[in-house]
């Protein structure tokens, strides 16, 4: 299903890691912050080639809570990842979807 866990952080597929107030991407993975607070509303990730996706570092929690984020992963794969909730660095709960055929559509 591309989600990974550990003992206090999961991972897509070694590409974001989640720990903390904060999301990390890998170098080769890149995002894209959607206008968009329904994950299900989402059935197509944009395309990586018409649309500005980034990789700045850092993600901090409270600036994308409840928001979908569409993520390229280094695979060339796509998923969808929208925190829901987040408790000061100890519980993050989220939605996700992934597409392990490397399709934008879910």
């Amino acid at each position: 299903n591309g989600l990974k866990t550990a003992d206090n952080h999961a991972h897509f597929e070694g590409d974001m890691l989640f720990v903390g107030m904060g999301l990390v991407p890998h170098d080769k993975m890149l995002y894209k912050i959607l206008n968009v607070v329904d994950i299900n509303a989402v059935s197509e990730a944009p395309d990586p080639d018409k649309n500005l996706y980034e990789n700045t570092g850092w993600i901090h929690v409270p600036d994308i809570l409840n928001k979908v984020i569409a993520l390229k992963l280094s695979n060339g794969h796509f998923a969808l990842i929208q925190v829901t909730a987040h408790t000061a660095g100890v519980e993050m709960l989220f939605n996700y979807k992934y597409q392990p055929s490397g399709s934008r559509s879910f």
